[in-house]
């Protein structure tokens, strides 16, 4: 099968959509799939340079979801921790994401979607969507 290899920055990782400029970015969450379950659709070394870049980005409570907005949602965060090959990545997320529960000053059972840089919660409380922070553990234990 094809790589798809459209188009990438200098740095290696792919703009918020095709055509959009070098100063964008999103979280490419779903490539966490291509990964995991060993589809072989996008090169590898993507992971490792969008990884790069979400932690270059990343505040204390996580990366920001797009260069658009200043929230994140920690399922999507956990999911991009999946890309990690050497753990570090990974571990840095799971800080981020400790880091917001245990500042933010909202005490909702663990809203998913929040602001980076106060930790305010938005909306979304207490859904089934928390499933996706297991996904590190889901890339770990296929790997066995």
């Amino acid at each position: 099968m094809e790589k798809i290899e459209r188009e990438r920055f200098s740095d290696g990782r792919l703009p918020i959509a095709f055509g959009a400029g070098e100063d964008t970015y999103s979280l490419k969450y779903n490539l966490a799939f291509d990964k995991i379950l060993g589809l072989d659709i996008f090169a590898p070394d993507l992971y490792e340079s969008e990884t790069k870049y979400y932690a270059s980005v990343a505040t204390k409570y996580g990366t920001p979801l797009d260069s658009r907005l200043r929230t994140t949602k920690a399922d999507w965060l956990l999911w991009c921790a999946a890309l990690d090959e050497k753990g570090d990545y990974a571990q840095e997320v799971i800080s981020q994401v400790r880091n917001f529960l245990s500042d933010g000053a909202e005490r909702y059972p663990f809203p998913d979607w929040y602001d980076v840089d106060s930790a305010a919660a938005k909306e979304f409380r207490n859904r089934t969507v928390a499933g996706g922070l297991f996904m590190p553990l889901l890339k770990d234990k296929l790997k066995k």
